[in-house]
């Protein structure tokens, strides 16, 4: 994560960026999208804190899904700490 958040890899970030924005659903511009890049040069991956969603993949109707376990996510939500 710190080599790919490198202010020399900006470029490529946005290059990704927009190829993700053709493959991705969703109600932002891709000018705002861009517009997040550069913040990316004072990100600290040293206050970045993961989790992994409570759940399973299942094959239902034909594709692959996840079945998100709604109980266990709210549970984890809550006890996330905001810095």
């Amino acid at each position: 994560m710190q080599q790919t958040l490198n202010v020399k890899s900006i470029d490529e970030i946005k290059e990704i960026a927009k190829l993700g924005f053709e493959n991705i659903d969703t109600n932002l511009s891709l000018t705002q999208i861009l517009s997040y890049v550069v913040l990316l040069t004072e990100f600290d991956t040293q206050n970045l804190a993961l989790e992994q969603l409570p759940g399973e993949s299942v094959y239902k109707n034909g594709v692959w899904v996840f079945d998100l376990d709604e109980e266990k996510t709210v549970e984890l939500i809550g006890n996330v700490k905001f810095r």
